[in-house]
This record gives C-alpha cells, sequence and structure tokens, in this order.
C-alpha cells in the first residue's frame, strides 16, 4: 500500500483561489485539486483559519462572509493540528536563524516534527529557509 505525501500549505494558496489572484491561482487550483482526489494529504496549524479570515476581513470586507463558504470546503480539506510544544520549539529555532515571523515558522516546524513538506506561496520565505529542507516553492510542486 502506497502512502500520500504529507504536505503543509501555506494559507496564501488557498488565498489565491479565494481572493482570484491569477498570478498564482492556476498552480494553487492543482494543487488544491491533488487534494480534492485524494492523491495527497494536507495539514495546517491551526492558526491557518485566522490567516485566512485576516486576510478576507482586509481585502473583502464587504463580501468577506460569502467568501468565507468556499473557505469552509477548503477547510474541510485539511487536517488541523495545534501548536504543540515541539512545533513551538522547532518554530523559535527558526526564528534563532532566519529573519522570518512566527506564522511562517509555524508552518514549516511543522512540516519538519511531522516529516511533511511546507508549500509556500512566498518566495522570500523560501529563499531565506530553504536549506532547511522540508520546504518547497509551490512551483516545484
Amino acid at each position: 500500500m502506497a502512502f500520500k505525501k504529507l504536505y503543509i500549505p501555506d494559507a496564501n494558496i488557498f488565498l489565491s483561489v479565494l481572493l482570484d489572484e491569477t498570478e498564482s491561482m492556476e498552480m494553487s487550483r492543482a494543487f488544491l485539486q491533488d487534494a480534492f482526489l485524494g492523491k495527497i494529504d494536507l495539514l495546517v496549524p491551526t492558526l491557518w483559519g485566522y490567516e485566512i479570515c485576516n486576510r478576507l476581513s482586509r481585502v473583502r470586507p464587504l463580501d468577506a462572509v460569502k467568501t468565507l463558504e468556499e473557505y469552509h470546503g477548503y477547510k474541510m480539506l485539511c487536517t488541523h493540528h495545534g501548536l504543540t510544544e515541539s512545533i513551538i520549539e522547532q518554530a523559535f529555532k527558526i526564528i534563532k536563524t532566519y529573519p522570518v515571523s512566527f506564522y511562517d515558522a509555524s508552518y514549516h516546524a511543522l512540516a519538519l516534527v511531522t516529516k511533511g513538506t511546507f508549500v509556500t506561496l512566498d518566495e522570500k520565505y523560501y529563499q531565506k529557509t530553504k536549506g532547511l529542507k522540508h520546504v518547497i516553492p509551490l512551483g516545484e510542486y
């Protein structure tokens, strides 16, 4: 029996689809389609939902609630993981070495702890931390 690959996608992948951000939307849709088809497993830190709602409230305040309906479909695609002590410690190690936010480091730490792969649309983050492994830009998926 073959095991599916575990990916930890950043919130921007979902937001590019929810907000119709054309420069990355097609790659994001293809990635999420693989999850819909059961080809891959998605795991996100619990802060993922807060990031999505925060951005929706800023970018689309008038129709954020309507857009959340589509978000709930994506939410069901993912397994949600709390910030455990080991993930927090790993995130702090990343931050200590690289100038990145705790939010971004949390996704990467989750990938490191679970032996998954952090998939990001943030090219700057990827360039800073690619030496840590367990991280790829969405374009390399």
